[in-house]
C-alpha cells in the first residue's frame, strides 16, 4: 500500500488552519494511528504566507522509533470575491511509508480541484468521498518496477554508478531521465502520467537538488557539508520564498552525505514553523523555515543559511585548517562539472566518493568519530 493516509485541510478565517477530513482514519483518531494531532497536520499542510501565492507545497516526516512516514502536502489558493478575505485555501496531503510518494504531486492537485469543485455543497461526507477516491487511485498505481528494485540495494547502487560514469572524452551531455520509472494513475476517465526516480536510498529524496544548493551557496556549500557531517544544528531560512522551495533545499542536504552515511533523514525537518518547535530537541537537526524570527534566536542554531541572499552565519566560527583547502578544491571541481553540463546524479556520486574518502581518512588516522542521532545515524566505512 503506497498511501497509508490522505488528508484535507483548509484555512478558516475564524479558526485558522483546520483539518477538515482524513481517510481511512478519521481526524479524531489520527493521534492513535499516526501519532500526530489534527492540529499538527493542519499547520504542516498549510504553510505560512501561502495566501500570497497561487500554489505551494510542503514536505514533512513523521518519525516513530526507527520508522519514517513521508508526507507531502499540496496547497492551492482560489480567489473568490464571495468569501471573506477574497480567497479560499485548501491543501491535500499523502502520508506514505515510501519516499517516492513525492512523485504523486499531480494526483494531489487533481484531488484539490475536485474539492474546490464541491463549492457550497461541500460537507464532511462529500470531502471524505473525494479522499476515499484519492486513496484508491494512489494505491492502484503500478509501482512494481520501483518497489522490486528497492529490495536490492546492490542493484540500486549498480544502476546509479552506471549512470554516473564519466565520459572518456568529448562533449558532456548527461541526463537523469534514464533513472526514471514511468507509470500512470487512472482517476475516472483521467490518465495522470507519473515519473519516479530510481536509484535513491532512504535518505535521498525525489525532491531536493544538490545543483540548486550549490548554485545558491557556491563554495560555501562545504560549510553546510561539514555542519551536517558533524551534527550541527542547521536552519535554512527562506523568508518570502515558497515553502516548497525551502523544503527542496533541506532535502538536498542529505544527498551531501548519503550514501555512504545513513540516517540523516531522522534529523531533517523540511518544513518547520513556530507552532511546533519539537524539532529543536532533535540533535543536529536540519530545518527549513520561512519565518525570519528564527534568525534572531541564535541560541536555537549553530548555522543559519539564508536562502534569499546565499549568506551563511555560524554561531561559533572555527579556525581554518588543511581540510578546508581540500574541501575548497573538491567543490570547485564539482562546480566546474556542473558548468560543463554534468547531471544531478553525477554530482551526488561525486559527494558520495568524497564522503567515503573522508571516512577512510578518519579510519586510517584512528580518529574516534561516533555520532548517534535517534540511534539511526551510522557512519559506514
Amino acid at each position: 500500500m503506497i498511501a497509508s493516509e490522505v488528508l484535507y485541510a483548509e484555512f478558516d478565517i475564524d479558526k485558522g488552519s483546520t483539518l477538515r477530513a482524513s481517510f481511512p482514519t478519521a481526524p479524531d483518531e489520527l493521534q492513535k494511528t499516526v501519532h500526530r494531532t489534527p492540529e499538527f497536520f493542519a499547520d504542516m499542510m498549510l504553510p505560512e504566507g501561502v495566501h500570497n501565492r497561487e500554489q505551494d507545497y510542503t514536505v514533512f516526516f513523521i518519525h516513530k522509533d526507527s520508522e519514517v512516514k513521508y508526507c507531502l502536502s499540496v496547497v492551492k489558493t482560489m480567489h473568490d470575491a464571495n468569501v471573506r478575505r477574497g480567497a479560499r485555501i485548501k491543501a491535500v496531503a499523502i502520508c506514505s511509508n515510501y519516499h517516492f510518494c513525492f512523485a504523486f504531486k499531480d494526483i494531489l492537485n487533481v484531488a484539490i480541484d475536485k474539492l474546490f469543485a464541491l463549492g457550497s455543497n461541500e460537507s464532511v461526507s462529500s470531502a471524505t468521498a473525494v479522499l476515499s477516491s484519492l486513496f484508491d487511485v494512489i494505491n492502484s498505481v503500478d509501482v512494481s518496477g520501483v518497489t522490486n528494485l528497492q529490495k536490492s540495494e546492490v542493484e540500486v547502487r549498480l544502476l546509479k554508478r552506471t549512470m554516473c560514469a564519466k565520459p572518456l572524452g568529448g562533449p558532456v551531455h548527461t541526463s537523469d531521465e534514464s533513472l526514471e520509472y514511468t507509470t500512470h494513475a487512472l482517476w475516472d476517465d483521467l490518465t495522470i502520467p507519473l515519473k519516479i526516480k530510481l536509484g535513491n536510498t532512504q535518505d535521498q529524496h525525489e525532491e531536493g537538488s544538490l545543483i540548486d544548493l550549490i548554485a545558491k551557496f557556491g563554495d560555501q556549500t562545504m560549510q553546510i557539508y561539514n555542519a551536517v557531517l558533524t551534527g550541527s544544528r542547521v536552519i535554512l531560512l527562506g523568508y518570502g520564498l515558497p515553502a516548497g522551495k525551502v523544503c527542496n533545499y533541506v532535502l538536498s542536504t542529505s544527498a551531501l552525505l548519503c550514501p555512504p552515511l545513513v540516517g540523516v533523514i531522522h534529523r531533517q525537518h523540511p518544513y518547520a514553523n513556530l507552532t511546533d518547535l519539537a524539532f529543536l530537541s532533535v540533535p543536529g537537526y536540519i530545518a527549513g523555515v520561512t519565518n525570519p524570527m528564527f534568525k534572531g534566536r541564535k541560541e536555537w542554531w549553530d548555522m543559519h543559511c539564508d536562502l534569499a541572499t546565499g549568506d551563511i552565519l555560524v554561531a561559533h566560527p572555527l579556525e581554518k585548517d588543511d581540510a578546508d583547502a581540500i574541501d575548497h578544491d573538491f567543490i570547485l571541481q564539482v562546480m566546474d562539472g556542473i558548468e560543463a553540463g554534468f547531471s544531478e546524479s553525477w554530482v551526488r556520486c561525486m559527494f558520495e566518493d568524497y564522503t567515503r574518502q573522508v571516512n577512510l581518512y578518519i579510519y586510517s588516522h584512528k580518529y574516534i568519530y561516533i555520532y548517534v542521532c535517534i540511534d539511526n545515524y551510522i557512519l559506514l566505512i
